[in-house]
């Protein structure tokens, strides 16, 4: 199992592309594909992270989640995650003010 740092994932090259009829051009998920299928995989692991004694930064998130969950570690190696997606993914899951998700003011606990 390899790891990978936030800045080395987005910077490497040798990352199979994966098809792109369900991502837009920078390999993000179309429409509402992140709200109603990638965020709805993930929210599971919120109170875990609220649990951490501090918000991770992105690179600490990257890395604990690849460490922690192997779906993530599937879609972060495959390619099929985007860098806007990773982004998202972390605001939203660590509670950051830009979460994207917060307009439909789901709780904390995915209910």
């Amino acid at each position: 199992m390899t790891v990978l740092s936030f800045n080395n994932w987005i910077s490497e090259n040798s990352r199979p592309t994966r098809k792109v009829t369900d991502l837009d051009t920078n390999r993000r998920y179309k429409d509402t594909r992140y709200e109603y299928e990638l965020y709805q995989r993930f929210k599971r692991l919120i109170p875990r992270i609220n649990q951490l004694p501090k918000k991770p930064d992105l690179n600490e998130w990257f890395i604990m989640m690849q460490n922690s969950d192997n779906e993530f570690y599937t879609l972060v190696i495959t390619g099929a995650l985007g860098q806007p997606d990773v982004r998202e993914l972390w605001r939203d899951l660590t509670g950051r003010r830009s979460a994207r998700m917060k307009k439909y003011n789901i709780d904390q606990h995915g209910k």
